[in-house]
């Protein structure tokens, strides 16, 4: 992706939760800029502009931890937002190879069987899909796995899609 100052874009507004805490989450000018509320110090923005209530974001990622039903609202607000945000991003860059954001090393990985394999998902209809590319430039549905909701779909009835590890900005 190329450089560029995304976190100034505004927050979304397909979120309907978002809408009525806009005023509370502006920057200094009172613009909702997406860095607002997806930094370091917007899980405690976020959260005191849901709850009324100050807490560093330790504190509240401390209390989802704890499964304290206030700071997982603002944990779950969080998410559904990153994952419009992401969406959007994708939309606008266009990545047909797909997004991958973690390094080579990273901890989090679902192993060699994926590899090579693409997971795409759809906003509007709520699913997951693994593909497999079969020739070059040819994709299709990979074979089902246990669980999965029926052949080619790898989940269903999502509201956003995303991978987040939150920590300091």
């Amino acid at each position: 992706m190329p450089p560029s100052e995304a976190g100034h874009v505004s927050l979304p507004a397909a979120e309907p939760d978002l809408l009525p805490l806009l005023a509370h989450l502006g920057d200094k000018d009172g613009h909702p800029a997406v860095e607002e509320v997806l930094s370091g110090r917007g899980v405690s923005r976020l959260h005191k502009a849901l709850h009324g209530r100050d807490a560093a974001p330790d504190e509240v990622l401390s209390a989802m931890a704890a499964r304290d039903e206030r700071a997982l609202a603002t944990g779950r607000l969080y998410i559904r937002i990153m994952g419009v945000v992401i969406g959007d991003l994708a939309l606008s860059h266009l990545p047909f190879g797909g997004i991958y954001r973690a390094p080579a090393n990273a901890p989090y990985d679902f192993g060699p069987a994926y590899e090579g394999r693409l997971f795409v998902s759809d906003f509007n209809q709520g699913f997951v899909r693994l593909l497999e590319e079969l020739l070059p430039g040819e994709w299709d549905v990979a074979a089902p796995v246990p669980g999965q909701p029926d052949p080619e779909n790898w989940g269903q009835g999502l509201i956003g899609v995303t991978d987040a590890l939150v920590g300091p900005d």
